[in-house]
C-alpha cells in the first residue's frame, strides 16, 4: 500500500464525480461520499456494509475520513487550506482517507490511517486486517510512531533523515501502476510529498509478497518481488525443504545427523551451513523456524552454531560455515558460533528485515533498503555500503549478490567464477547465491544463472513455473508452483534425490 499527502487551499481539488474503487472487496459495491466544508463531496471506497457503517461512525466521531476544520497552510503563505491523506495499494488503489487542516503533520495521520484500513476479503481463513510490513519515507523518522506501529504487528521501515528515499516502484509511466500519483479525483496531477509503502515484503512498494523473510508465491499474490527461499535450503552435501503441514524434509549426507529432520513441526522457515566444497569441508548443520518464534537445530555443532535452544521471538534465521543468525521482531539480529572472522559480530545491527550468511561472511539489508556486512572481506565480499533500494540479499562462498527493489541484480567479491555476472539480470524476483554459482528467478517463473557450472549446477534454463531457488555448493535446488522441487549439479551424496518431495511450500 502506499500513503501520501497533498495540501491545497480547498478541497475542491478532489472530484466526486470520478470516485476511487476499493478492491479490497468486491468490484461491485458502492461508495461513501462525505461532505467538508467546502461542500466538496470526498469518494471513498468503501463495499461492505459493515465497512460504511465503520466509516460512518469514524465521521461522526471525528475519525478518519472526516475533514477536522480548514487551517493555515504553510505550504499556501498562511492561507486556508485543507490537507487530504490517503493510502492505497501499490497500483493506486484507495484503502483509506483522511481530510484535516493544512497545517497538520502528515505524521500525525499515520495510526489513524492504518486503523482505517478495511480486511482484506477474497481469500479461505481469517481475513487479514492489516499489512504486515509498512516502508516508509524519511518524513515519518520517529521513533515513537516506530513503536506504535509494531503494536499493530506491523514491522516498520522507516527511511533515517539524510538519506534519499524516493523509492520507484516499476519502469511504468507515473500514472500507470505508480503509486506516488494519487487516485483519479485526488488530485491527479500532483505527487505525494510522503510515501508509504505497506506490503508483505520490507523495503519495496511493489504491492505484493515476499518468498522468505520478506512471503506467499508470485503466483498466489499474482505478481511483486521475492527473495530468497524460506522453504528451500542447500548445503555443501545435503537439501532441505518445508512442507505445507509444517514438517520438513531432507536428503543427503547425514554423517553429522544434519538431515535428522523427521520429527520436526510446525516449520515456518528453514536455512542450511553451506561451506565451499573442500577436502576439509562437508559437515553441516540445518535450521528450522517454529511459528512460534523458536528455532530448531541439528547437526555439527563444533562451533555452538546448534545452540539455539533458547532463542524466542524469532522471525527469520540464516545459517552459514559454523554459525547461526536470528532475526528479531524489533530488527536487532542473535548470533552463534564461529567468531574469528567477524561474521558473528552483528550485534550493533538495527531494524533489519533480511539476513543470509556465506562461509566467512554475513549480510544483511536494512528497513531503509541499504546493507550490512561482517566478516571477511578479502575479496570484497562486503564491500555493500554503496547498495541502496534493495529487497533481498544473499552471501556465497567469496560473492555477495542483492536485489534492488526494480528487479535488477547487483553483485559484488571474487569475479574469477562469474558469480558476479549479474548485471545484466531483469525482472528478477527472487535469487540465491551459492558458492561459486548464483540463481535467480524472473517474474515468468523461469531461472537464471551465473558462475561455476563444472557440476551442471547452472544448467537451469529449462524450468518453468519456479517460485523459489536454493543454491547450495554444486547444486540448485527450484521449487515449481505445484510444490515439487527441480534440481540441476552434483549428485554424489544424494542432496538431488527429491523426486519424490511433493507439498514443498512457501510460508
Amino acid at each position: 500500500m502506499v500513503c501520501g499527502s497533498v495540501s491545497s487551499r480547498c478541497c475542491r481539488g478532489l472530484s466526486g464525480a470520478s470516485g476511487t474503487r476499493d478492491v479490497v472487496g468486491s468490484m461491485t459495491g458502492g461508495f461513501y461520499a462525505a461532505s467538508c466544508s467546502c461542500s466538496t463531496p470526498v469518494s471513498l471506497g468503501v463495499t461492505s456494509l459493515r465497512t460504511r457503517l465503520r466509516l460512518r461512525d469514524d465521521l461522526l466521531e471525528g475519525g478518519v475520513g472526516v475533514e477536522r476544520g480548514r487551517s493555515p497552510s504553510p505550504g499556501n503563505r498562511g492561507k486556508a487550506g485543507s490537507k487530504h491523506h490517503v493510502i492505497v495499494e501499490a497500483h493506486g488503489i484507495p484503502l483509506a482517507t483522511a481530510l484535516t487542516g493544512g497545517n497538520r503533520n502528515d505524521v500525525t495521520e499515520l495510526i489513524p490511517l492504518i486503523r482505517a484500513v478495511p480486511p482484506i476479503r477474497g481469500k479461505c481463513g481469517q481475513p487479514l486486517r492489516r499489512p504486515k510490513h509498512l516502508c516508509v519515507d524519511c518524513g515519518y523518522d520517529h521513533e515513537c510512531y516506530r513503536d506504535q506501529v509494531r503494536r499493530f504487528d506491523i514491522t516498520p521501515h522507516i527511511a533515517r533523515r539524510g538519506t534519499e528515499h524516493r523509492l520507484r516502484t516499476r519502469r511504468t509511466p507515473p500514472g500507470r501502476g505508480d503509486p506516488r500519483r494519487h487516485p483519479p479525483g485526488l488530485h491527479h496531477t500532483r505527487l505525494c510529498r510522503h510515501l508509504l509503502a505497506t506490503t508483505e515484503d520490507p523495503a519495496l512498494i511493489t504491492g505484493q509478497s515476499k518468498v522468505n523473510s520478506l512471503a506467499n508465491s508470485r503466483q498466489a499474490q499474482g505478481g511483486g518481488m521475492l527473495a530468497s527461499s524460506s522453504a528451500l535450503a542447500a548445503g555443501r552435501r545435503h537439501s532441505v525443504g518445508r512442507r505445507w503441514d509444517g514438517t520438513v524434509l531432507a536428503v543427503g549426507n547425514t554423517a553429522a545427523a544434519e538431515c535428522r529432520v523427521e520429527r520436526w513441526e510446525d516449520v515456518v522457515a528453514v536455512a542450511v551451513g553451506n561451506v565451499h566444497t573442500a577436502t576439509n569441508t562437508g559437515r553441516s548443520h540445518t535450521v528450522g523456524l517454529r511459528s512460534d518464534g523458536t528455532v530448531l537445530a541439528t547437526g555439527w555443532n563444533a562451533d555452538g552454531q546448534c545452540d539455539v535452544a533458547g532463542w524466542r521471538g524469532v522471525t527469520a534465521v540464516a545459517a552459514g560455515w559454523r554459525r547461526t543468525l536470528g532475526l528479531l521482531a524489533n530488527g536487532r539480529v542473535l548470533a552463534v558460533g564461529r567468531r574469528s572472522e567477524g561474521q558473528c559480530d552483528v550485534q550493533s545491527w538495527r531494524e533489519m528485515v533480511v539476513l543470509s550468511c556465506g562461509d566467512w561472511h554475513s549480510v544483511g539489508v536494512r528497513s531503509d533498503g541499504s546493507a550490512l556486512a561482517a566478516g571477511n572481506n578479502r575479496r570484497r565480499q562486503c564491500a555493500v555500503e554503496g547498495w541502496r533500494y534493495l529487497a533481498a540479499i544473499s552471501a556465497g562462498y567469496l560473492h555477495t549478490v542483492g536485489l534492488r527493489a526494480d528487479g535488477r541484480a547487483v553483485a559484488t567479491g571474487d569475479r574469477a567464477t562469474g558469480a558476479c555476472e549479474v548485471d545484466e539480470w531483469e525482472d528478477v524476483v527472487a535469487l540465491d547465491a551459492g558458492s561459486y554459482h548464483t540463481v535467480g528467478v524472473t517474474a515468468s517463473g523461469r531461472v537464471l544463472a551465473a558462475g561455476d557450472n563444472s557440476h551442471g549446477q547452472c544448467e537451469v534454463g529449462d524450468w518453468r513455473d519456479v517460485v523459489a531457488v536454493a543454491a547450495g555448493s554444486t547444486h540448485t535446488l527450484g521449487l515449481r508452483a505445484n510444490g515439487t522441487v527441480v534440481t540441476a549439479g552434483n549428485n554424489a551424496d544424494g542432496q538431488c534425490e527429491v523426486d519424490a518431495w511433493s507439498g514443498v511450500q512457501l510460508p
